[in-house]
């Protein structure tokens, strides 16, 4: 149990607290969380908290790496202010911004801003791998993380580990992952947690997926969201996950996903599919606006298999079951590489159906690629593509979206959808009826909501609206298998959000089981009070003498008068009158209890073997015996440098040594040696000993390149129709690539220049390259104007940059202006309104310009003066403008105070700065009475007749 240490005079006050304040003023040792003696750090605040208790944060920057561990704790900011909370990503030991502990259920997170985190800005923790039995295998649940902005994490922005079920996710923007290592860093990455809400976020620039569900994950649904320019998927239904994070009693076949649903989404510009379904069961896509995906790969929409090993060369193949993608838009860009839809060989088994899709390309007929029963069936017609697969009321052609990706009332796709009752709304939130819309928008004369959405805006779809998220509820399980003699099936009901009681109906539905016969029917109605997520409900399974086959029936959970069906889920009664009887296991030989060890604690190979021999000595006992054996990364990765191991190595009688072959995968990649973490376990699946296996890098070994422009500045006349940009390769060796990109300064591509965004190759003998850069001449008169030019190194880092000056030909050169402030200082009294400030030009001819801006000392901005932040323009041959500063009045009687004025060049450096100091003309002094207030006066009044002659 964690002491809690109180403060003997607080305990009365913080008996009676249920909100503790967390501020940037605080103060850790001495405060009870009051707005008076608020907490300065989260932790601390978090440590102090009570299960039900809510933190409020201030505006202001925290530290990260706090792990919440009571249950029902709330962080959320303070009304109408944003808290920060941020984690270095460069810091193995703080892994993320906030980590909910497996005790930590009911934990929520409510309008902040997480950045960073060694791994993950929001993870949640799992004991799944602790080794305890499966019945007490759970993770952090019934958290919610709403309207928050999560961005620049390590790897993925929110992780959910195996049995963190109930998660809500709504109203966000989740952007930026994988800032330290961007080859496996998603949005959002649910390892076999179930029901997952994923609602309205706004999720864009991540480096791998958008979003998925995996490992066996139930019952998810992911809607009304806008997800963009993604390093690989959009929305992947699945993917692939080690055999360990599996529940195997409710999911004995490895299904990546359950009865996931996915719609109303948008999905823009993703490197790979918009879509994936990778080994799901019951996978539902319904009304998705899929725009520029499957750029380089893969497809727009894609079905895949997965093969999950189960020993070191054994493995189950596992497809999609049932698939239904209905109603969706699929737009690929001009000069797309990749199909509409692929449908790869084995990757779907029973009923699918992909039905009143709508598919097209710009600037050809989009293409379409099958090869579940047909491996010719590579690069097909729609029209091919629906004869060989039933694909009915599909249809290509323009969707004639307007510039908010909605539809324009001259879309064919008005009305030209099917009708799905689980479909009641769209991605503005608006109520669909009738014959549905294909894509995530229903047509309305309700004002579209922009995509993307304006800057500053939290969420996307509905969430703009700050509607409340619709309900989804389900069963614990999608089917259940009781034996006849069982007595009473326990079911549960569960539902995505318990802030709000409601009603809903559970009936029995006959099958080959029959009402009355073989089960009691039910028809009642279940009441959810406010804060309760899940009923449990007894059906009586009725038993007979009757040796018959397995009996269905089926649970449906609707609304109250039963129009709606929320949740369906199978029931087989398992006939147990006729039980095979299998013959007794023959008993084993007598021996003593053996025990095991590694031959050595290390062993290495060389990745080009085939093979890695590792021996598994006996040091005591008799007869057969066996112990399990179990690989585990460490610096080495399972399918790209080894194949995983967990399986059983069995002793005969007298053997005491035995040889296991572990497999190698070699690949053409310059790495240190690996390392593999090799484990004996005993019957209860502890660890007995360890040992490591060390693969060696066999690949050559080459030095590596860098690059650098030939000069920091590059000059060109704009009339000289083009710039050559020198790269010089200043060390390395063999082939190499470097990346070369215009950014507009002063100079605009498409009117002064044409931008440049390639890749520069260096054959392996080669030192330096030259890039032309096309200039645009025109006959305005005009200063110089800039170019940056950025080198980026393999891993997209910036390597060096320079610039380029462009020098117009339609005028002389003009001599370049310099500026100063008049005086030091400017002063008035705050009650004269506005005081004028002058700006010199000391030199230069022509229309010239520079930046002013104010900077608060202890005057403040808003308070004492309205801040300024703009361009002054001078004409030629204008050496002085002056301009106003508002002064703002007030009642107060305080000492004079500062602002500092500044003048800025075009690079945002600081030329020049100047004071002005507002003298305050208000009655008193709050030290004395009259004479004081005379004094005052005839101090201030000295004050400013002093800065002004200074």
């Amino acid at each position: 149990m964690r002491m809690r240490q109180l403060k003997l005079e607080t305990l009365e006050n913080r008996a009676l607290l249920t909100t503790l304040m967390v501020a940037t003023t605080g103060d850790d040792s001495n405060a009870d969380g009051s707005p008076e003696r608020a907490f300065r750090t989260l932790q601390a605040a978090v440590d102090r908290a009570d299960p039900g208790d809510e933190i409020v944060m201030r505006a202001g920057t925290y530290d990260g790496g706090v792990t919440i561990r009571d249950p029902n704790i709330t962080v959320r900011s303070f009304e109408g202010e944003r808290a920060k909370i941020v984690a270095p990503i460069d810091d193995p030991n703080i892994q993320q911004v906030i980590r909910f502990h497996i005790d930590a259920d009911g934990g929520r997170l409510s309008g902040l801003e997480l950045q960073g985190g060694y791994y993950y800005a929001v993870k949640t923790e799992s004991n799944w791998n602790w080794g305890v039995p499966d019945d007490q295998r759970r993770g952090a649940s019934n958290i919610i993380i709403e309207d928050s902005i999560l961005h620049g994490s390590g790897r993925d922005v929110i992780k959910l580990t195996p049995g963190s079920d109930d998660v809500i996710i709504r109203r966000n923007e989740i952007y930026d992952s994988g800032l330290r290592h961007a080859g496996n860093a998603d949005g959002i990455d649910n390892v076999n947690g179930d029901r997952m809400i994923v609602r309205d976020n706004y999720i864009h620039d991540i480096a791998t997926n958008g979003l998925y569900a995996k490992g066996g994950s139930i019952g998810s649904v992911i809607e009304r969201n806008l997800i963009r320019e993604t390093g690989s998927g959009g929305v992947m239904v699945g993917f692939y996950t080690d055999i360990e994070w599996f529940d195997t009693n409710v999911n004995p076949e490895y299904f990546e996903s359950i009865d996931t649903i996915v719609r109303n989404n948008v999905i823009l510009d993703t490197t790979y599919a918009g879509v994936g379904l990778y080994a799901s069961k019951s996978p539902r896509v319904f009304n998705n606006t899929l725009i520029n995906v499957g750029r380089t790969g893969q497809a727009g929409i894609l079905t895949s298999y997965v093969d999950h090993y189960t020993g070191a060369t054994t493995f189950t193949r596992e497809a999609n079951v049932d698939p239904v993608v209905i109603n969706n838009l699929v737009v690929q860009p001009d000069g797309a590489s990749t199909a509409a839809v692929y449908l790869r060989a084995g990757s779907i088994e029973g009923d699918f159906t992909f039905g009143h899709n709508w598919y097209h390309r710009p600037d050809a007929p989009p293409q379409f690629q099958t090869r579940l029963t047909d491996p010719s069936a590579w690069r097909i017609s729609l029209d091919e593509w629906m004869a060989t697969i039933g694909a009915e009321g599909s249809r290509e052609g323009d969707p004639r979206l307007d510039d908010n990706l909605h539809l324009s009332p001259q879309s064919a796709l008005i009305d030209a959808g099917r009708l799905i009752a689980e479909i009641v709304d769209d991605y503005d939130g608006s109520s669909r009826q009738g014959n549905l819309d294909i894509g995530a928008d229903e047509f309305s004369s309700v004002e579209a909501l922009i995509i993307p959405p304006p800057p500053g805006t939290v969420g996307t779809g509905a969430g703009q609206t700050g509607d409340p998220p619709r309900v989804h509820y389900a069963f614990d399980r999608t089917a259940y298998r009781p034996s006849e003699s069982v007595g009473t099936l326990d079911i549960t009901v569960t539902r995505s959000d318990s802030e709000f009681a409601e009603d809903v109906r559970l009936q029995t539905l006959d099958g080959a089981g029959v009402g009355g016969q073989d089960f009691t029917s039910i028809d009642e109605i279940l009441s959810f009070a406010v804060g309760q997520s899940s009923k449990v409900v007894s059906v009586e399974i009725l038993d007979d003498t009757i040796d018959e086959t397995d009996e269905s029936f089926q649970l449906i959970l609707s609304d109250v008068t039963g129009d709606q069906t929320l949740a369906t889920s199978d029931v087989t009664i398992v006939d147990d009158d006729d039980p095979v009887v299998d013959p007794p296991d023959p008993e084993p030989p007598a021996g003593d209890p053996s025990t095991f060890a590694w031959q050595s604690t290390r062993f290495e190979v060389s990745e080009d073997e085939p093979f890695a021999s590792v021996t598994i000595v006996r040091t005591s006992g008799t007869g057969p015996a066996e112990v399990w054996l179990k690989t585990y990364d460490h610096s080495a990765t399972a399918g790209e440098d080894y194949v995983a191991v967990d399986r059983m190595v069995a002793f005969a009688t007298d053997e005491n040594r035995v040889d296991v072959e572990i497999p190698i995968l070699d690949d053409a990649l310059v790495e240190d040696s690996e390392r593999v973490t090799l484990t004996l376990l005993d019957d209860s699946g502890w660890s007995i000993q360890s040992a490591r296996l060390i693969i060696h890098d066999n690949d050559q070994q080459s030095l590596p390149s860098t690059f650098a422009f030939s000069t920091p500045v590059f000059e060109a006349g704009e009339s000289d129709g083009q710039a050559l940009i020198t790269v010089v390769r200043t060390s390395g060796e063999g082939a190499a690539t470097v990346r070369i990109k215009t950014d507009d300064h002063s100079a605009v591509a498409g009117e002064d220049y044409v931008g440049v965004d390639q890749d520069i190759v260096f054959a392996a003998d080669q030192t330096q390259a030259q890039i032309p850069i096309t200039l645009i001449d025109d006959d305005m008169e005009e200063q110089a104007e800039r170019v940056t030019l950025t080198l980026f190194d393999d891993q997209g880092q910036i390597a060096e940059s320079a610039r380029l000056n462009i020098v117009d030909n339609d005028q002389p050169a003009q001599t370049p202006s310099t500026f100063a402030w008049q005086s030091r200082r400017f002063s008035a009294r705050e009650s004269d309104g506005q005081v004028l400030v002058t700006i010199l030009r000391t030199s230069g001819t022509g229309p010239a310009q520079v930046r002013v801006k104010t900077y608060d000392h202890s005057a403040k901005s808003g308070s004492d003066f309205v801040g300024v932040d703009r361009i002054v323009h001078f004409a030629d041959g204008q050496n002085s403008v002056q301009i106003a500063i508002e002064l703002i009045d007030d009642a107060v009687t305080e000492r004079r105070e500062r602002a500092t004025l500044t003048l800025l060049d075009e690079a945002g450096w600081s030329i020049g700065s100047s004071r002005l100091v507002i003298a305050d003309d208000d009655c008193g002094h709050p030290s004395a009475g009259w004479f004081g207030t005379w004094l005052w006066r005839r101090w201030q009044g000295r004050s400013i007749r002093a800065e002004s002659s200074s």
